[in-house]
């Protein structure tokens, strides 16, 4: 692959659209990229990167880090990158996918992409982000990771290598080699492995669970652990549990047959000899309700008697003529009762028209005096509207001089205002007419000095042989001197303009001051009469009087609006009282009508009263009770006395009666009992029920212990297929638990054996020993065969890190090895940049023949001495002289001597980078 042009726009440090045309370059050699620190050197390999895989070669910076924060937010931001490989011509173009960004439209159908890849003809032959990436990892054989190592010579990272710590040596290697997947699986073995050894502590806490489920005797206990190590043999005293077990259930079962057997038999007699002991407490019961009712019987018969006999009977007759009597004359009552509510409401109608009268007599006595005190207050009143319209022009006033004050005190404040505006004018007036005094004086002294010069200035122009301007001679043996420090007309004429430019703005100033004196003067005239007018004086003073005369006028607004709402009350209240006495006095009017009414009405009342209360007197003489109320509370009182006697007539008969039917029935059931009992034992039958229930509690016991046992059966039986469950899977998982511990201890380096290592630090060494393989013919060619890069093959001190530990084999003299700590700074470039190579060889060599033309060599030179720096340049200079064009990314300045190829990047002042091309 060989890159042709580059484009970049609104990329990382590059906000403008920036082109590198690495044709110029040429095929081969070196060139270099040097410029700025942090101007953005490397950022030209990371675009490459970017157009063909999407990323940049650090792969933690994405398209929002990529886009150039110096360019503007319509920016479109992209790269453009053409090259060549294996004869082909590609042209790759992709967006930086940053929100905001504008895209750029490409290809023949003007549509928006993110990413497209064009053959030789211009043809799009991949259109989306991953099919392009896609498409470019099959044109050049190589993924982005690969490409990144090949291309760009890290010989940074290998230094870093050299000297590292061994806990800092690991991480550079897993990057170098992409070894993490190595890692990842000595991690997930690890994982898998204690993972499973809880699976393990887990069954085995389900096994200790089964144990102590299981019953245990004296004789033979188990723990898990013991179950575990003796499984057969746990097994089989949980088998020897379940057979005892089925015995005990079946003794238990058998035993539960024979007693309901014998207690089925009770239960058939038990039936009867129930009923006919019912039948016997019955017996008991009838007798004792027997003598009961042969005693409530007698009573009951006497009691009869007594209510039935001939004297009560005359009793009762005589109560219900009297009865009838009172009946007949409650005729009568009713019209005394009518007569008597008529003369009530006489006498209330009465008595409410007198208290009427008094009543309305008093309120219109209160009415009228109140009637009184109303018209002297009207005619207190009648002189407010006038009031009113004095108040509303002294207000007027008042705000009128109010507003007059506020003017003036605005126009005072102008006119001071206008007075330091004259003094400021007259100030500036000052200073433009000393700067003019100046520029004159200036003036005038160069004019004279250019004026007193003219005869060296003309001297200066004479020449031998040649006539005089002046005079006309053509020898000029005493030609006048030239001054010093003469001014040229030059001088004269640029005094002469700012001596002008001076003069108009004094002109200028003087107009300004005379016009604001003269606006000053018009004030002046006006507030002399507005004070005048007002009462004020115009002088020192006139400032604090108008405050005094503002603060009097505000205190008498004030006053006026307080004294206004008074007198708006006052209308208010006279035009209430306008409307309020007519009405009034029409009322006064009717109510002295009214009393005249009811003064007659109450009049002919009293001659009416004892007419009235005579004839209700004679009503009242002929019968035994004051009212009909009276009379019917006597009638009521000799009703229910009636009723009493021949209720209690009629309760005697019934009881006796009802006495006489149970004692009858008692008598037949007593009969039919002792008839059902005849020849009956008791007391067997009560054997006989105690014996069944002795029987029934038995027959409980031995059903919880058929249940006991068949509990304790099932638990046993559970016990034993839990325990061979648990036991299976137990060994099952004690396997696998032993092949996961063995694989961890060999992939993380856990063996007990000397030089142990784990699975990604063997890898790492197997891939170190080919990369050295590559790196010591650099090496040998670099330092004229005296060192050789070596692997250490034995740990000093026991340590399993040894393997990528390096030492440095020196061939000159006697063959030594050391350490490659012991390297001088220049070897040791030479040694990491031989790696750096060493690697790209290498991963170039497994990638199936891909063909790179190109090499990126970043920094690392400004440590070298000149022999050493030599040395690395006659070694990269011998790569680009196999077809191969490489380029140092550096900013030595020796470098910039002996390499003409350069592309320059610098910082711009107003922000961003710039890349040039010097060929």
């Amino acid at each position: 692959m060989r890159p042709l042009t580059l484009t970049l726009s609104a990329f990382g440090p590059y906000a403008g659209e920036t082109t590198i045309d690495f044709s110029k370059l040429g095929d081969s050699g070196l060139y270099l990229i040097t410029g700025d620190t942090g101007a953005g050197k490397t950022t030209l390999f990371d675009a490459i990167v970017y157009a063909l895989y999407g990323s940049a070669s650090g792969s933690d910076r994405g398209g929002k880090d990529l886009a150039s924060k110096y360019a503007g937010e319509d920016a479109a931001s992209y790269v453009d990158f053409t090259f060549s490989n294996r004869g082909a011509e590609y042209r790759v173009f992709r967006c930086v996918n940053n929100e905001g960004r504008r895209k750029v439209v490409i290809g023949d159908k003007n549509q928006l992409q993110e990413a497209v890849l064009f053959d030789g003809d211009g043809k799009p032959i991949a259109h989306k982000v991953r099919e392009v990436t896609a498409k470019v990892e099959e044109v050049l054989g190589l993924t982005r990771d690969q490409f990144v190592q090949i291309v760009m010579i890290a010989q940074g990272q290998f230094r870093e290598l050299l000297t590292a710590s061994e806990d800092v040596r690991g991480p550079i290697l897993k990057k170098l080699f992409q070894t993490e997947p190595y890692a990842n699986l000595q991690d997930r073995i690890n994982a898998e492995a204690n993972a499973q050894n809880a699976v393990c502590a887990d069954l085995r806490r389900d096994l200790d669970h089964v144990v102590k489920t299981v019953a245990f005797g004296d004789e033979e206990s188990f723990d898990a652990e013991a179950a575990e190590a003796r499984s057969e043999e746990f097994l089989s005293f949980l088998e020897k549990q379940v057979g005892e077990g089925q015995k005990a259930l079946e003794d238990a079962q058998s035993k539960k047959e024979k007693l309901d057997e014998t207690l089925g038999k009770l239960q058939k007699q038990k039936g009867t000899d129930e009923t006919l002991l019912k039948q016997a407490g019955e017996l008991t019961g009838v007798l004792a309700s027997l003598e009961t009712a042969l005693k409530s019987f007698a009573d009951s018969k006497a009691a009869f008697d007594t209510e039935n006999s001939e004297e009560q009977a005359a009793k009762r007759a005589e109560l219900s003529a009297r009865v009838a009597l009172e009946t007949k004359q409650l005729g009568e009552y009713e019209k005394l009762d009518e007569k008597q509510k008529a003369f009530d409401a006489f006498l209330k109608d009465l008595e409410e028209k007198e208290t009427r009268f008094a009543q309305t007599a008093k309120l219109q006595s209160a009415e009228e005096e109140y009637q009184i005190k109303l018209e002297a207050e009207q005619n207190d009143l009648l002189s407010v509207p006038k009031e009113q319209t004095e108040w509303s022009h002294a207000r007027d006033a008042a705000a009128e001089r109010g507003k007059a004050l506020d003017d003036l005190q605005t126009r005072l404040d102008s006119y001071a205002a206008g007075k330091k505006t004259l003094k400021q004018l007259q100030d500036d007036y000052a200073e433009k007419k000393h700067q003019y005094d100046s520029a004159e004086a200036l003036r005038k002294a160069l004019e004279d000095q250019y004026l007193n010069a003219q005869a060296g200035i003309l001297a200066e122009t004479l020449v031998d042989g040649e006539p005089c301007p002046v005079c006309g001679s053509t020898s000029h043996p005493h030609c006048a001197v030239l001054p010093e420090n003469t001014p040229e007309k030059a001088d004269v004429d640029r005094a002469k303009a700012n001596e002008k430019t001076a003069r108009e703005a004094v002109d200028q100033a003087l107009g300004k001051v005379v016009e604001q004196r003269s606006s000053l003067e018009e004030k002046e005239k006006q507030l002399s009469k507005d004070c005048e007018a007002l009462d004020l004086p115009f002088d020192e003073q006139t400032g604090s009087a108008l405050q005094e005369k503002r603060a009097e006028n505000r205190t008498l607004q004030a006053e006026l609006k307080t004294a206004g709402e008074e007198l708006q009350k006052k209308a208010e209240r006279l035009d209430k009282l306008n409307e309020e006495l007519p009405k009034r006095k029409d009322a006064n009017e009717a109510r002295a009508k009214e009393l005249g009414e009811l003064k007659t009405s109450i009049a002919n009342l009293f001659g009416q009263k004892d007419a009235r209360q005579k004839e209700l007197e004679e009503a009242q003489k002929n019968l035994p009770y004051e009212s009909k109320k009276k009379a019917d509370e006597a009638l009521r009182g000799l009703t229910q006395k009636q009723k009493a006697m021949a209720d209690a007539l009629e309760t005697a008969r019934k009881a006796f009666e009802t006495a006489k039917e149970n004692k009858v029935s008692l008598e037949a059931k007593r009969k039919t009992l002792e008839t059902g009992l005849d020849g009956f034992d008791k007391e067997a039958a009560e054997a006989r029920a105690r014996q069944i229930a002795e029987l029934t509690e038995q027959g409980k016991a031995l059903e919880q212990k058929v249940i006991g046992c068949t509990t304790a059966l099932q638990n046993a039986k559970q016990a034993q297929t839990d325990a061979g469950k648990s036991l299976k899977a137990l060994a099952e998982a004690r396997e696998k638990q032993r092949w996961l511990w063995e694989l961890d201890r060999v992939f993380n380096g856990k063996l007990t054996t000397e030089g142990r290592l784990k699975l990604e630090t063997y890898v790492q060494a197997i891939y170190f020993d080919q990369v050295l393989a590559h790196a010591n013919r650099r090496l040998y060619a670099m330092t004229g065969g005296q060192y050789e890069l070596a692997r250490q093959t034995e740990a000093g001190d026991k340590r399993s890190a040894y393997a990528l530990n390096l030492d440095v084999i020196d061939h000159y003299g006697d063959v030594s090895r050391r350490s490659v700590k012991t390297l001088s700074g220049g070897e040791s470039f030479l040694a990491s940049l031989a790696l750096a190579l060493g690697l790209s060889d290498l991963i170039q060599e497994r990638s199936g023949g891909v063909q790179l033309d190109t090499l990126f060599v970043d920094e690392g030179f400004g440590s070298l001495d000149a022999e050493s720096l030599e040395k690395a340049l006659q070694t990269l200079e011998e790569l680009g002289a196999e077809h191969r064009l490489v380029g140092i990314i550096s900013h030595v300045e020796e470098l910039g001597q002996r390499i003409d190829r350069q592309i320059d990047v610098r910082k711009l002042p107003s922000g961003g980078s710039t890349a040039t091309l010097i060929v």
